[in-house]
């Protein structure tokens, strides 16, 4: 999973780069994850010190809490939580939702700190909400549609 989330976060040019890069530096040699993370930095050109304590060192995943809405104003509305109190993850999140004649639209937040409220426009009524829909990272989360 976590090379899974560092593909998505770095982009696929700069994680394959990475890998062979890694690999041919250590190739019959011992290396730490430390080794790992300064290829990928230097492959990606991002700080991904946070990404590799977050996903790596810290126990457990993001556990969030979502209660969405819709209004006439057009707004898909998202209060999300995260629900542990011993950790804070960083992370993107994909938001995709589908309206009941199949309009389908796609967003992607930062979330960032332990409760955020999100608007989102969307110019139709969502019949349903997907967080992830592409399921790039791991995670535990509870919807809750509140209209």
């Amino acid at each position: 999973w976590v090379l899974h989330m560092l593909r998505h976060k770095v982009g696929e040019d700069a994680f394959w780069s990475g890998l062979r890069s890694y690999y041919e530096t250590y190739q019959n040699s011992n290396a730490l994850t430390k080794d790992f993370q300064k290829i990928m930095e230097a492959s990606s050109g991002q700080n991904l010190g946070n990404f590799f304590y977050q996903w790596l060192y810290q126990p457990g995943v993001p556990e969030l809490k979502v209660n969405w809405s819709w209004n006439k104003k057009q707004q898909l509305i998202l209060d999300v939580t995260q629900l542990r109190e011993d950790a804070l993850y960083e992370f993107p999140l994909d938001i995709a939702v589908e309206g009941a004649e199949g309009q389908q639209q796609k967003w992607t937040v930062k979330l960032d700190s332990d409760q955020k409220q999100i608007e989102l426009p969307c110019s139709f009524e969502p019949a349903r909400l997907w967080l992830d829909p592409d399921t790039w990272l791991l995670f535990k989360a509870e919807l809750v549609r509140l209209d």
